[in-house]
């Protein structure tokens, strides 16, 4: 592998450092936002556990945190009856829990 020569060291500059940041500013390009990559930033969803209360099996269901709490209607994945679930956002909308019933009787 050759090395570059001490003269043309200085002509590159900073092209040669290949950091993200480095090479949006040689291209004058804006920063990249990816998302998710934050550890400050809060979920978008989360996955809780939910009880059937009419066949008793446990499974779970993916919750949009943006919205905050909610109410749902929803078949059960098991027996296919109602279910009508309470989703509350909990740690200042980074989880959630949820709490059901029979939807109908």
């Amino acid at each position: 592998m050759r090395t570059l020569s001490p003269r043309l060291k200085p002509i590159l500059g900073e092209a040669l450092r290949l950091d993200a940041a480095n090479i949006d500013a040689l291209y004058g390009l804006e920063p990249v936002f990816e998302v998710g990559s934050d550890p400050l930033q809060r979920p978008l969803s989360d996955w809780v556990r939910i009880d059937c209360p009419h066949c008793w099996q446990s499974y779970e269901i993916g919750v949009d945190l943006t919205i905050g709490d909610q109410q749902l209607i929803e078949d059960c994945q098991r027996c296919c009856r109602g279910l009508a679930i309470t989703v509350t956002v909990i740690d200042d909308g980074r989880s959630a829990r949820a709490d059901t019933q029979k939807a109908f009787d």
